[in-house]
């Protein structure tokens, strides 16, 4: 569903920690090189991602976990 989109029967019930994770863009995302490092912090632990070659790729493989975490 679009992002834009606020209705209440789109939105889900997530932690504030989870809801952090969208306030930026690039949250998690960095230039290490020409490439681009996604990680994300869970209870304090960092969780390496990977190196890709675009922002997008690293933001697209952070949104991807974070909707399959907060699935469970």
């Amino acid at each position: 569903f679009p992002s834009h989109d606020k209705r209440k029967c789109n939105l889900r019930i997530v932690t504030r920690q989870q809801n952090q994770w969208n306030q930026t863009k690039a949250k998690g995302c960095s230039k290490k090189g020409n490439k681009w490092k996604a990680q994300i912090t869970v209870n304090g632990t960092t969780i390496y991602l990977g190196l890709f070659d675009s922002e997008e790729e690293a933001r697209n493989i952070i949104n991807h976990v974070f909707e399959r975490t907060n699935n469970i």
